[in-house]
């Protein structure tokens, strides 16, 4: 569960930020944007954690409840934007979890539904409540070898593609990087 917390968090910064390093992906793409994240605390999963990008971008998210896999999370962001961010019944990575989004003149609402053994093993699958049926409104994340806590995942989240990398193996403990190209 502390896995798709994680990666919830690291995917939703997807469409914030600003651009950093250049990193390749497999097709030879040339990375747009690169974030860094670190749990606070050393447990993203009860601490919450800290984003950074480039030109000064930061994003903060606090568990709520102190449990970001069973309740969800608040983050606020440099840009100016904010998540609400909650679980459905029986915990964010099992089932899924609604999320808002609020943005300098937009409010974006999500909602993401946990594909088969949950969010951290099949990855999961977003629809956005704001843009309808287009292919920008829609997400779909896989985990690398079905284990989004240890291996990271793919992205394909409102026409964005992005790929996350876990430090240490662990995303949820050390944190991770994410590369949006």
């Amino acid at each position: 569960m502390k896995s798709i917390l994680l990666l919830a968090g690291m995917f939703a910064v997807v469409l914030l930020g600003s651009h950093a390093q250049a990193s390749i992906d497999a097709s030879g793409k040339t990375a747009t944007k690169v974030f860094d994240t670190q749990c606070i605390a050393g447990d993203c999963l009860q601490a919450g954690w800290v984003t950074t990008g480039a030109n000064g971008y930061r994003l903060v998210a606090q568990c709520k409840i102190g449990d970001c896999a069973e309740y969800g999370w608040h983050s606020d962001a440099t840009d100016g934007s904010h998540f609400d961010v909650s679980c459905l019944a029986g915990g964010c990575f099992t089932r899924g979890w609604d999320s808002v989004e609020y943005r300098p003149g937009a409010i974006l609402h999500d909602s993401v539904v946990c594909k088969s053994g949950g969010c951290l093993v099949g990855g999961w699958k977003v629809a956005n409540g704001s843009g309808g049926s287009s292919p920008i409104a829609r997400g779909n994340v896989t985990c690398t070898n079905r284990d989004c806590a240890h291996n990271g995942g793919l992205s394909n989240w409102r026409g964005k593609k992005s790929r996350t990398t876990c430090y240490d193996n662990d995303c949820y403990y050390s944190g991770w990087k994410l590369e949006v190209f």
